[in-house]
C-alpha cells in the first residue's frame, strides 16, 4: 500500500516537472535576446566582428544589409571594448575597419553613421597622416586609428542599437 502511494506521489511530481519544463521553455522562447548570434552586446549596443575582408566601401555596404552601420567609437571604454575583443578574437595583428573617414573634406573625419563630427580619438602615432595623398578611410591598426586607403581589403566591424 505504501509503495503504491508513493509511486502515485511521484507520478504526480513527473507530469508537475513536465508542465513547469513545458512552461519554462515557452517562456524562454518568448525572451528576446537583445543581441542576434554572433553579435556582441556591450552598453545597449551589438557588435560583429566580421573577419572576412573587404574595402571600406563594401564593408559599409555589409553592415547597412545587416540593419547596421561601420562602428562609430564614442568613448574610451567603447574603444578598450572593441581593442579587447579584437585581441581575443584574433592571434596575430589584423586591421579592422570602422565608420570613420574624411571622404568628403580632407582631413575633416565624420563618422559615417550619423556624419557627426569626432569628440573621442585613439590615433595612432602619426596619423592621421593622408600618406601618399590616398587615405580617406579608418581602422584599427595595431590597436589604434589609422587612416588608410579606402580600397584596401580588411575586416571590419558592425554595430547597431541592441533590441
Amino acid at each position: 500500500m505504501l509503495d503504491e502511494k508513493r509511486e502515485k506521489q511521484l507520478q504526480e511530481v513527473n507530469k508537475r516537472l513536465r508542465i513547469l519544463q513545458n512552461k519554462f521553455d515557452k517562456l524562454q522562447q518568448q525572451v528576446k535576446k537583445p543581441c542576434e548570434s554572433g553579435w556582441t552586446l556591450f552598453r545597449n549596443h551589438c557588435y560583429l566582428f566580421e573577419l572576412s575582408k573587404a574595402s571600406w566601401k563594401a564593408a559599409k555596404k555589409e553592415c547597412e544589409r545587416r540593419q547596421s552601420h561601420l562602428v562609430k567609437i564614442e568613448t574610451s571604454a567603447e574603444n578598450i571594448f572593441l581593442k579587447s575583443m579584437i585581441q581575443h578574437m584574433v592571434r596575430r595583428k589584423k586591421e579592422f575597419w570602422i565608420g570613420l573617414n574624411d571622404l568628403a573634406k580632407e582631413g575633416w573625419f565624420t563618422w559615417i553613421s550619423d556624419y557627426s563630427t569626432v569628440a573621442y580619438t585613439d590615433w595612432h602615432p602619426g596619423n592621421p597622416n593622408n600618406y601618399r595623398g590616398n587615405e580617406d578611410c579608418c581602422e584599427i591598426h595595431e590597436f589604434h586609428w589609422n587612416d588608410d586607403n579606402c580600397a584596401r581589403p580588411y575586416c571590419f566591424i558592425c554595430e547597431k542599437q541592441a533590441d
